[in-house]
């Protein structure tokens, strides 16, 4: 005999979906949120062993709809798999980046790449209107260590 609880996120249900409402937070938060995630981690680990970063789009807040907006403003062709090279320079060059740079320079890492994985995009269209869509993938910040740390 097998149970389940209305609490346990994988429980199925024959019939009605068990739907439960999430909070989502805005970017702000999101950033502030992994500035405390990533002081508690050092307290156990070693920042400065840290090779990457990676996350994917669709996990930050209101990422795709900036990456997609400054693409289609710099770039004339529509995204295809050519498109990472472009895509990652954008986020090289976003709020994200520079926010990570912040949250990581107290832990002397800093980052000195930025790539794409996986890219998946989804264009929407709006009768017969290609309008930006939505963008997901893994971002991959490449991190080094710049010298002595400062907490």
């Amino acid at each position: 005999m097998s149970s389940f609880s209305p609490e346990d996120t994988p429980a199925t249900v024959k019939g009605n979906p068990i739907m439960k409402s999430y909070y989502k937070s805005n970017y702000s938060n999101q950033i502030k949120e992994l500035k405390l995630i990533l002081k508690q981690a050092s307290k156990e680990y070693d920042l400065n062993k840290l090779s990457a970063i990676r996350m994917t789009i669709s996990s930050v807040n209101g990422l795709s709809d900036d990456i997609l907006e400054k693409y289609y403003r710099e770039q004339s062709e529509p995204i295809n798999f050519k498109s990472n090279h472009n895509l990652a320079d954008i986020i090289a060059k976003s709020q994200l980046k520079t926010d990570l740079t912040n949250i990581l320079s107290p832990y002397s890492v800093t980052i000195n790449g930025t790539s794409l994985d996986g890219l998946l995009y989804d264009a929407r269209q709006d009768h017969q209107k290609v309008t930006n869509g939505m963008l997901d993938g893994i971002i991959i910040f490449g991190i080094v260590t710049t010298g002595s740390r400062n907490l």
